[in-house]
């Protein structure tokens, strides 16, 4: 079979993953497979060996790695992120990013996530422990991101609602408090790459919530070290890859999933395509 070379790009964790299983469903498609190389990773950490995919997943194609380096690039980045027919995040329009849609047919990129996209066991493992320490009972997912989120046409969206420092908290708290009419027990399982976001959500629900001990910043988009809102704060590497996959492969295992528009959304509702969720916009 003929092997390519997949170059992933510096952007975060799902925007890059969401890329693979594309790629992966049209390597299965046209009958060639690939090696990634993810050398210009944000999350490239020089205490660790290795390219930064192998930090957190197994190989997608074992053996290929051995054959990449010499092989063919594939064309990538938002040539195929931002497809019509993109079955993990499709668009309006090809080539053109916003909006960020959802999955149509959530089942097909899951049963690509299934058959390529394995974690390494510590990280399988972070996240099994984490369950069985937390999940007692029913527990809603609320993803909720900070005021930095820009693409996917998220500033379009919160534009429609009422925010405090560019989060519509309303939204959310809407869809959570009709949840848990439905579920007056239930746990709420809380993520936000913001600081600020995650204070909002416990002093509205106090013990209720329960979170990932994830590396935060006040304003979010912490693997964007160029931004200036995170001037002059630095973040270990390897972690902040490591916190955003485990959050999202938690949000997977909850019973009802609260989100916005983003890539880790779309990857946790093809990780798990029977979970019932709901849209704050």
């Amino acid at each position: 079979m003929k092997t390519l070379t997949l170059r992933l790009r510096s952007a975060g964790m799902f925007s890059n993953v969401n890329e693979v299983v594309q790629q992966l469903h049209l390597a299965e498609q046209r009958g060639y497979r690939f090696a990634i190389d993810w050398s210009d990773s944000c999350y490239r950490d020089p205490q660790r060996a290795g390219d930064p995919w192998n930090y957190y997943f197994e190989d997608c194609f074992p053996g290929a790695d051995a054959e990449g380096g010499d092989c063919p690039q594939l064309p990538g980045g938002i040539a195929v992120a931002c497809m019509r027919d993109n079955i993990i995040t499709p668009r309006e329009r090809d080539g053109d990013c916003v909006p960020l849609l959802l999955p149509r047919d959530r089942h097909l990129p899951h049963g690509i996530i299934q058959r390529y996209i394995h974690l390494k066991p510590h990280v399988q493992e972070i996240v099994d422990r984490f369950v069985a320490q937390h999940f007692r009972g029913p527990t809603i997912g609320l993803h909720i991101r900070g005021p930095g989120r820009i693409d996917g046409g998220a500033p379009g969206l919160r534009s429609r609602f009422e925010c405090t420092f560019g989060v519509p908290f309303g939204r959310y708290f809407e869809t959570l408090e009709r949840q848990l009419a439905r579920r007056p027990e239930a746990r709420v399982f809380a993520s936000s790459d913001s600081a600020f976001v995650m204070r909002e959500i416990v002093r509205r629900y106090g013990e209720r919530v329960t979170s990932y001990p994830a590396i935060r910043s006040e304003f979010g988009e912490m693997h964007d070290a160029a931004h200036p809102a995170n001037r002059g704060t630095r973040f270990p590497p390897y972690r902040l890859g490591e916190d955003v996959l485990v959050e999202a492969c938690i949000f997977a295992r909850t019973d009802y999933f609260i989100h916005g528009n983003s890539n880790v959304v779309n990857y946790v509702l093809c990780l798990n395509p029977a979970l019932e969720h709901g849209s704050a916009y």
